[in-house]
């Protein structure tokens, strides 16, 4: 259910959620310009070792006072832009100023349950421009804050996101080589953020775009735009299928997390959602939403979803490259229960035999935690040059628990393609 209090300017609900300490230390604050007071805060101290908690559950508080433009959301005139495809070939896309659907001011499915996600709401503004400014307000504290990213901003290490923060792209700006990791944190919301090239770790492969860990919950990531590598290179480089690793992972124990509009391209794996049987952490919890996002050249992953319930609606899928890979959309191991809805999987490149030789669904990935995965409602899809669906079982009848309301899939491409990606005229 969504949280009844007032709407904070076109994204965020009024109220501030208690902070949650997840042992990061505090050493500097953000000025209003963006620029750090003091030395910029270090990484998570723990590691990739770090335990797994059990963080309390965000709380808004209901002061009755109402605020003013904190999501900095604006319309727009709109202009005709185009991008390239894996395959080499030019889409052209037309803001028209008007989106496919109206900017939603809260998040539909897990993140808006169990006292929602407002993010930085409640809190001040500040724009940051270098890797630095956005590192020492990402990590500084977790009081609220709302982070404006604008421009191009460089890095090689992920940058760590505390609890009560809202990052948004502003019209333009990307983050070159610079992931996000939410660890053992609450209540974030990113949005309109532009992330490529994030190298991985080589020596653990657990760099991505965007990871949460460790018990982190209440998270939306929206219209955003992620890409793994350039388009149209290889997804192999030097013979290292781990080199850019993933665009998302969600793991160890994560919760209450929404993916919405958001543009995948051009990467061996999209969205990991819980990492094997072995993290018990995640029975009962890594409960996902994900709808209205567009898949591009994704060889894996769109979602790939271990030991938890996740609902899918309203996805566009489209491979337009062969590789001599048999890849998968939505694919489930380890008793995982995935609705899928009027989803649009479009392979529009074939083999000599004229079909792709992705899965755009397959459940039979692992069975050593309770079964292959089940999977509901998988006739409501679209498939186009596909081979069929590979489905292990009777279909479940797993319902979300919340409302929802998705389009006719033939109605799905062309929403997506208006819609999903960085596109929201944010100021």
């Amino acid at each position: 259910m969504r949280n009844p209090v007032l709407l904070v300017a076109a994204f965020a609900l009024l109220g501030c959620p208690q902070p949650h300490p997840d042992g990061l230390s505090t050493e500097t604050s953000p000025t209003a310009s963006g620029a750090s007071t003091g030395t910029t805060a270090g990484t998570d101290p723990t590691g990739p070792g770090e335990p797994t908690t059990g963080p309390g559950e965000p709380t808004t508080a209901g002061t009755g006072e109402q605020t003013t433009s904190t999501g900095g959301l604006t319309t727009g005139t709109g202009d005709d832009s185009t991008s390239t495809t894996g395959a080499g070939e030019t889409e052209a896309t037309t803001d028209t100023g008007d989106p496919a659907e109206p900017i939603a001011e809260e998040p539909i499915g897990y993140a808006a349950l169990e006292g929602g996600t407002v993010g930085g709401a409640g809190g001040p503004t500040v724009v940051v421009a270098t890797y630095d400014e956005l590192r020492s307000a990402a990590e500084d504290s977790d009081d609220p804050l709302i982070i404006k990213v604008s421009g191009t901003i460089v890095g090689e290490e992920q940058i760590y996101v505390r609890s009560n923060k809202t990052i948004l792209g502003l019209p333009g700006s990307k983050l070159q080589g610079v992931g996000l990791r939410l660890s053992e944190v609450h209540n974030v919301i990113l949005r309109n953020l532009t992330i490529e090239e994030v190298i991985a770790d080589l020596g653990s492969g657990d760099q991505d775009a965007i990871t949460l860990k460790y018990g982190t919950h209440h998270v939306w990531i929206d219209h955003c735009d992620l890409r793994a590598q350039p388009p149209g290179e290889p997804f192999v480089v030097d013979g290292n299928d781990e080199y850019y690793d993933g665009l998302i992972d969600i793991t160890r124990g994560c919760d209450f997390v929404t993916v919405s509009w958001t543009k995948f391209t051009d990467s061996w794996k999209a969205v990991l959602v819980g990492g094997g049987s072995g993290e018990v952490e995640n029975i009962g919890k890594q409960h996902l939403t994900m709808h209205h996002n567009y898949f591009l050249d994704c060889l894996e992953r769109g979602p790939y979803v271990g030991m938890t319930e996740a609902h899918v609606f309203n996805n566009y899928t489209r491979v337009t490259r062969l590789t001599g890979h048999t890849g998968n959309g939505v694919s489930l191991r380890d008793n995982a229960r995935v609705r899928v809805d009027n989803c649009y999987f479009d392979h529009t490149l074939v083999d000599e035999e004229g079909m792709s030789p992705s899965l755009p669904i397959v459940t039979g990935y692992s069975s050593s935690v309770g079964g292959p995965g089940r999977v509901t409602n998988a006739d409501s899809n679209i498939f186009v040059n596909t081979v069929e669906p590979h489905i292990d079982g009777p279909p479940d009848d797993f319902v979300p628990p919340y409302e929802y309301s998705p389009i006719p899939a033939e109605e799905v491409p062309a929403a997506v393609l208006a819609g999903a990606g960085a596109t929201l005229p944010i100021e």
